[in-house]
This record gives structure tokens, C-alpha cells and sequence, in this order.
């Protein structure tokens, strides 16, 4: 592992762990609100939809992961390009995912109180 990252691989570390845990728990909290809040009543999330929200994620999880790999192993000049244009690609697959997230929760509940 020094042999790749070299010795500033305690900072690679801590940018990749930090920057997955806090996309990991803001995701699952959005899920598990949408899941739990309408559980056992008529907007109860469905198992499609809760399988489409997983695979949204790991989508994120994978580009995000290619890019990171592709980045820290590569000496070209280009590999900021690829590292940035992978990072925005899966930022705009997760905030979609979190978009749809947010809008059936508000959309449920206004419906479920009106």
C-alpha cells in the first residue's frame, strides 16, 4: 500500500473514509426516514423502490471508488480531469437519488396530512 500512495497514506485515507461515511450516512438517513416514517400505512415505501435506492448508491459507491483508485495510481497530467469529471458524476447520481428521497417524503406527507 506505501508502494502506491506513497507516504502520505494516512491523508488519502482520511479524505476517502470521511468523504464516504458522510455521503454513506446522510443517504441511508434519508432512506430509513422515508422507510420508517411511512411504515404500515398507504405511502409505505416500496421494495422496488428501496432496491432502486441501493443501486443509486452503489453506483456512487463504484464511480466514486474508480475515480479515487484512478487518481492516486496515476501520474498523468490528465488525472485531475478524470478524477474530477468521476467525482461530479457520481455527486450528480447520489443528489438525484437524495432529490427523489426528499420529494416522495414531502409529497407523502402533505398527502398524508391533507
Amino acid at each position: 500500500l506505501l508502494v502506491i500512495f506513497g507516504d502520505h497514506i494516512v491523508l488519502v485515507l482520511l479524505f476517502y473514509a470521511g468523504y464516504g461515511i458522510t455521503c454513506t450516512a446522510y443517504y441511508v438517513f434519508m432512506v430509513f426516514r422515508l422507510f420508517l416514517v411511512f411504515k404500515d400505512s398507504v405511502y409505505e415505501m416500496s421494495s422496488k423502490h428501496r432496491k432502486l435506492h441501493y443501486a443509486v448508491f452503489a453506483g456512487f459507491v463504484i464511480i466514486f471508488i474508480i475515480a479515487g483508485l484512478a487518481f492516486e495510481t496515476t501520474n498523468d497530467d490528465n488525472r485531475h480531469a478524470f478524477f474530477y469529471g468521476f467525482c461530479a458524476l457520481a455527486i450528480a447520481i447520489l443528489l438525484i437519488g437524495l432529490c427523489h428521497l426528499v420529494y416522495t417524503f414531502n409529497a407523502n406527507l402533505l398527502a398524508l396530512i391533507l
